[in-house]
Order: structure tokens, then C-alpha cells, then sequence
């Protein structure tokens, strides 16, 4: 008996702290959170596909001579230019309950520029099909949200959470530089062409994930959430002579936020 007793004693001082710990929200107080993951890339053309004419070749280099080339540029995704980039998020949320809070987020992620062929130039003059290539600049974007997240069932160490949020984000410019290095007389080159206006978009995602307790007011956990982003502004000062004016347009997004997540609650 007194055997019985010792385990059941120990047993209890082993499991009260477990029992004490709360995943999760609490009605009236605030919790910090810092995310840190990647956001990989889903649907959404970075530029879409057309067909233009350069007039004359020696527009593009001097060196060339003075004949038209046929431009064939083909859709390319985000995720064919860019690796998914690391992303950084603060959050602060507040308890309506145990089990509903309200969420502002602050996220920051910037994607190291990508090179990737873009299509291919027709020259009739010398009977050949060359491939172009196109090299883009960093995507930096910042983005601010506010949403409602919530925690189904009662209390608990671990605790699983749904959310939705929406929002503003703010894009840097970007620009291009598109090469033919197949060309003759060293190729041809277009440097730091304008393809993105600095702008800002709106957003709208849902997420999931997981909370566990490690103290009173410590936790972590992972998120992923499916993000929208609205269209970025073209810039075709430097491309709309060349007949593609178009394949910068319409180039909204669907990215992937997959984060592990440290929160304090106040």
C-alpha cells in the first residue's frame, strides 16, 4: 500500500506541471511571437509569354548588323527564377478566449536574383533560332497583415491552430537584365532593365500549425500558411518597343510560408 501510494505521489508531481502548461491563447493577455522559415513559391507567372521584333540588331549592339530579329518570350513562374527565400515574421496577438485571438503580423523575405532562359530570338538574316536569357533582381517584399487565429478543444501542452489573415505588402523595385550571349560580335545585353515598379499589394492567407507548451508563458510550434499576392506594376519603358510590353502584367502570386514559431505570452 504504501508502495501504491509513493507512485501514485510521484506520478502526480510528474504530471501536474504537464498539466499546468497551456498552449495557446488566454482571454485579456498578449502573446509575442517570432517565425522564422522559408516562403516557397506556388502558382503565378513572374512574366507572362509574347511575341515581339527587334528592328534592328544593331540597335542592341553596334557591332551587329542592321537586321530585324524575332523575339519569342515564353511564361516563366516565380518558382523558375527564384529559390525559395528565407522569411522572417513578428507577431503580436491578443486572447478573445482560450481558444480565439486576434493577430497583427509584420513579415520581411528577400529572394536572391534568379537567372533562368526566357525564350529565344529568330534572326532570318543568319537562318538561326537564339536562345535569351534573362537575369532578375532581388525580390524583397515586407508585408504587414491582421487576422484571427483559432484553437479548437480546451487547454492543453500541444494544441492545433487555424487562422486566417489578410493585408498589404510592399515590393521593391526590380529590374532585369536580358542577354543573347549566342549572338555574334560578343552577344547582345541589356542591362538594369526597369520590369517591376516599387509596389504595393494586397495579400490574403490561411494557415495551420501546431503550439506546444514548454513553460507558463513559453511556447513554439510550426506554421504553413497558403498566401495570396495581388499584381506587382510593370515597368515596360525599356521593353515596350521591343513588342513586349505584355509580359509583365497580371503577375500576381500564391506563395508558401512554412515557419517554426517562439512565442511569450505577457
Amino acid at each position: 500500500m504504501k508502495l501504491v501510494l509513493s507512485m501514485a505521489a510521484v506520478s502526480l508531481a510528474v504530471l501536474l506541471p504537464a498539466a499546468a502548461l497551456a498552449a495557446g491563447p488566454q482571454q485579456g493577455r498578449l502573446t509575442g511571437t517570432i517565425g522564422l522559415g522559408v516562403e516557397a513559391f506556388g502558382g503565378g507567372d513572374l512574366h507572362g509569354g509574347a511575341r515581339g521584333r527587334a528592328a534592328s540588331l544593331q540597335a542592341l549592339n553596334p557591332a551587329l548588323p542592321a537586321v530585324p530579329a524575332d523575339l519569342n518570350i515564353e511564361a516563366r513562374e516565380y518558382g523558375d527564377v527564384y529559390d525559395a527565400p528565407p522569411a522572417l515574421t513578428a507577431e503580436l496577438a491578443y486572447g478573445l478566449s482560450d481558444q480565439i485571438e486576434l493577430v497583427g503580423a509584420v513579415s520581411y523575405s528577400t529572394a536572391d536574383e534568379g537567372r533562368v532562359q526566357v525564350g529565344s530570338a529568330f534572326v532570318p538574316a543568319l537562318n538561326a533560332t537564339l536562345p535569351v536569357f534573362g537575369q532578375f533582381g532581388e525580390l524583397s517584399t515586407l508585408a504587414v497583415e491582421a487576422g484571427a487565429r483559432f484553437y479548437p478543444g480546451g487547454e492543453g501542452a500541444i494544441r492545433p491552430f487555424v487562422g486566417a489573415r489578410a493585408g498589404f505588402v510592399r515590393q521593391d523595385s526590380v529590374n532585369a537584365t536580358f542577354t543573347i550571349p549566342d549572338a555574334p560580335a560578343g552577344g547582345i545585353t541589356l542591362r538594369n532593365v526597369p520590369f517591376f515598379d516599387e509596389t504595393t499589394m494586397l495579400t490574403a492567407g490561411l494557415e495551420g500549425g501546431v503550439a506546444v507548451a514548454f513553460g507558463e508563458a513559453i511556447s513554439g510550434g510550426v506554421s504553413v500558411t497558403a498566401r495570396y499576392i495581388g499584381e506587382a506594376d510593370g515597368n515596360d519603358s525599356a521593353i515596350g518597343g521591343l513588342g513586349l510590353a505584355s509580359i509583365n502584367d497580371g503577375t500576381e502570386r500564391w506563395t508558401f510560408p512554412v515557419q517554426a514559431r517562439l512565442s511569450i505570452r505577457f
